[in-house]
C-alpha cells in the first residue's frame, strides 16, 4: 500500500486507541516479539457498545475490569501502566472509551 492510499488509512486508523487528542497506539501485530510494544496488545474488558444507548453500560463495565491504561510518556511515546496490582496469568484491561467503538 502506498503512503496516500485510502486503504492504508483505513487499515492504520482501524488499530489505533487514542490515549490523547495528540497521541494514540497503534496495535500492529508484526511487533508481537518485543515486549517494548505489547502495550498495543491490551483489550477492552467490555463488550463494544453498538449504540449510543448501550454506553452507560458498557463505560461501567470497562471501568471496572480496566487493570492498567495509556498514558503519555515526555512526548515521544505512550506506555501502558498497571492502575492496580495484576496478578500472574491475569489479562491487562484497559478503557478504549466509546469513541473509538462508535467512530466510523
Amino acid at each position: 500500500l502506498k503512503a496516500d492510499d485510502a486503504r492504508l488509512r483505513s487499515y492504520l486508523s482501524s488499530y489505533c486507541v487514542g490515549v490523547t487528542d495528540e497521541y494514540g497506539i497503534m496495535g500492529l501485530p508484526e511487533l508481537d516479539k518485543d515486549v517494548a510494544y505489547a502495550g498495543h496488545f491490551a483489550n477492552d474488558g467490555a463488550v463494544p457498545p453498538r449504540i449510543e444507548a448501550d454506553i452507560e453500560a458498557y463505560e461501567q463495565v470497562s471501568l471496572q475490569k480496566a487493570n492498567a491504561q495509556h498514558v503519555p510518556l515526555e512526548d515521544l511515546h505512550v506506555v501502558t501502566i498497571a492502575t492496580r496490582d495484576i496478578v500472574a496469568g491475569e489479562e491487562i484491561f484497559v478503557y478504549y472509551g466509546p469513541a473509538y467503538w462508535l467512530d466510523d
